[in-house]
């Protein structure tokens, strides 16, 4: 069922999920999207954080200007210490998100040195400065600062607003919503492929745990719509990992499968095993 009208207005740009948590969000978003308070998303792989924060930056009037990623982790400290500073003809990340957003992916990351010097640059008052600075983590920054392992002044001047994005598990109202947004992405580049998902292959999404999240999602539903030959996906298209069937819980009138009742020789227990596994396949 669709979700009740949004307060004051239309739902911010991009948004996909109807879960209470993703709704709270949303709605986080809609507040501060045009204030300038920089903001710290934290969750699991492949939540989408960046996601988030690409929807908060449309939102508001930075969406008028850059949206630049910056990745913490995947870079050596003399490019990580050029991209916060800038010099010999390069301009920094600040400078090139000027009025728009910057997003530190993975800040968790940065070595101790690094952080003092984003922390310098996050207290100049400049007009090059983008309008928002966005970090996101896998872990708690919090308990990294009483771990001396993140700077308590980093950890202040960024998580002015914390918001944790919880796993696809957590919220699994949103599972369908995304499939079918990210089947509705790759049929606005291709033409032909599966229209729907069938109800089988609903119930399989449903029920898997997705240990990789939003990003695992996507992945399964190009895959299936790669594999599919007809105008629905089917549970056949889908990865294994969704359909390995679950263990049959015994009857209350047929004996557990690891009970070895005194007499019953080995060779007869393995015989009724075997005879157990076949009729649960």
């Amino acid at each position: 069922a669709p979700l009740a009208p949004w307060p004051g207005g239309a739902a911010p740009a991009g948004v996909v999920g109807r879960s209470e948590a993703v709704r709270k969000i949303q709605l986080l978003i809609d507040r501060i999207a045009g204030r300038p308070v920089n903001v710290v998303f934290e969750g699991e792989y492949g939540v989408g954080k960046t996601s988030f924060a690409r929807q908060l930056h449309a939102a508001g009037p930075s969406a008028l200007h850059p949206f630049r990623t910056l990745h913490c982790s995947a870079l050596p400290e003399a490019l990580l210490e050029q991209e916060f500073i800038g010099g010999d003809g390069v301009r920094s990340a600040f400078e090139r998100a000027a009025g728009g957003t910057l997003v530190l992916e993975e800040v968790d990351s940065l070595p101790l040195r690094m952080q003092a010097i984003l922390c310098d640059q996050l207290a100049v008052d400049s007009p090059q400065r983008p309008f928002r600075v966005v970090g996101t983590t896998t872990r708690a920054l919090d308990e990294l600062v009483r771990k001396n392992a993140f700077r308590a002044d980093l950890f202040y001047a960024l998580s002015v607003i914390p918001v944790m994005v919880p796993a696809l598990r957590d919220r699994p109202e949103d599972i369908i919503p995304l499939a079918e947004h990210f089947l509705g992405l790759l049929l606005a580049k291709v033409s032909a492929g599966p229209r729907k998902i069938d109800k089988d292959a609903r119930k399989l999404l449903q029920k898997y745990p997705w240990p990789g999240n939003v990003g695992e999602l996507d992945n399964s539903i190009q895959r299936a719509c790669a594999l599919a030959g007809g105008p629905e996906i089917t549970p056949a298209e889908l990865p294994a990992r969704l359909r390995q069937p679950v263990p049959p819980v015994p009857g209350a009138g047929e004996p557990r499968e690891d009970a070895l009742p005194v007499g019953t020789t080995l060779g007869r227990f393995v015989r009724d095993q075997e005879r157990r596994f076949i009729k649960a396949t």
